[in-house]
């Protein structure tokens, strides 16, 4: 939930109040975009009947609807997502801020089919960030891939990228998260599936050009978002997990399960600091099937090295030559 600013110290008490009374209340799920900024564009993959993915998005590939056509059950289109971020966080890892939020030069803008792109910057340590996201989902794919690209004008120094997902399925409140394979490995993914059917979003393994990865991270809605944005929040291989129990999930025996909850989950990676260019491959795919990796998995890794090189390749050539380090 975001601050607003209020008349009196009396409003400020009687919101207190309010937000105290109404702590289990359904969150808002609709009207307007909730914290992407800026304006949106929408892709498809292209399938017009079961199968079909949708994504709305905006600057930095952060998305605030991911919507899906079941390939079993009810033929209706399921909306999984609250909110999709990519923050960046200069220094110790705190004070995070969505790349949307930074200085934006190219809003979310349709760049080929199923391709929308968006570009800024940001004051790094001693010198200026510029990064690039391109968004696409492949046709017939089930997964949404953010290339991200960053050039400085020095060394980056300690920049930190996280990929904050808030997925709601179905009963936003009864989901669980499954921690499938192992992380920084391909088939990894941190699934949030509801308990009702085989169906949620994934986070696979980012795959990085001059970065690493120390983990992820997992909580109720809102802790981790705002840990992010405040202190800082803990990353860990086999996941930094706060205030979720561990629960058995008949459909994923023998996986890491946590819920019924709320579910938030991140992935953080971190530029290497003597570099001067970078790119991380985030990606969030659909899943329908209990335990077994789909195809998107795969393609999400064996395109990650092709986007990787173009991402870098363009962003490069937006950043005049004179303000790339080394150049």
């Amino acid at each position: 939930m975001r601050a607003v600013a209020l008349p009196s110290l009396g409003c400020a008490l009687v919101l207190s109040a309010l937000v105290a009374a109404d702590a289990g209340a359904e969150k808002p799920r609709s009207g307007g975009h909730r914290l992407v900024i800026g304006s949106t564009r929408t892709i498809d993959n292209g399938v017009t009947g079961a199968g079909r993915v949708e994504v709305v998005l905006g600057a930095g590939g952060e998305a605030d609807e991911l919507r899906y056509r079941p390939l079993s059950g009810p033929p209706r289109v399921t909306g999984l997502l609250f909110e999709l971020n990519h923050y960046v966080a200069v220094g110790a890892g705190g004070a995070a801020v969505q790349l949307g939020a930074t200085f934006v030069t190219q809003p979310a803008t349709i760049t080929g089919p199923n391709e929308v792109t968006s570009a800024g910057f940001f004051p790094g340590n001693g010198g200026t960030v510029f990064w690039s996201a391109v968004s696409t989902i492949a046709p017939g794919s089930t997964a949404y891939v953010t290339t991200l690209a960053f050039a400085g004008t020095a060394p980056f120094g300690p920049v930190r990228v996280v990929q904050y997902m808030d997925a709601d399925v179905d009963e936003f409140f009864a989901d669980n998260l499954v921690r499938l394979g192992t992380f920084g490995r391909p088939g990894f993914s941190l699934l949030t599936v509801s308990t009702s059917r085989n169906l949620g979003p994934a986070q696979p393994s980012p795959v990085v050009t001059n970065a690493s990865c120390p983990g992820w991270a997992a909580s109720p809605f809102s802790d981790l978002r705002d840990a992010i944005e405040g202190g800082g929040a803990t990353f860990a291989p086999a996941g930094h997990v706060i205030d979720l129990l561990p629960t058995a999930d008949p459909r994923f025996s023998g996986q890491p399960t946590w819920g019924p909850s709320d579910m938030t989950s991140a992935v953080a990676c971190d530029l290497t600091p003597g570099a001067a260019s970078a790119a991380i491959v985030f990606s969030v795919s659909v899943e329908e099937r209990a335990a077994i990796p789909t195809l998107s998995h795969w393609a999400v890794i064996a395109m990650a090295g092709l986007l990787t090189a173009a991402a870098l390749w363009r962003l490069r050539r937006r950043a005049p030559a004179s303000q790339i380090s080394g150049r």
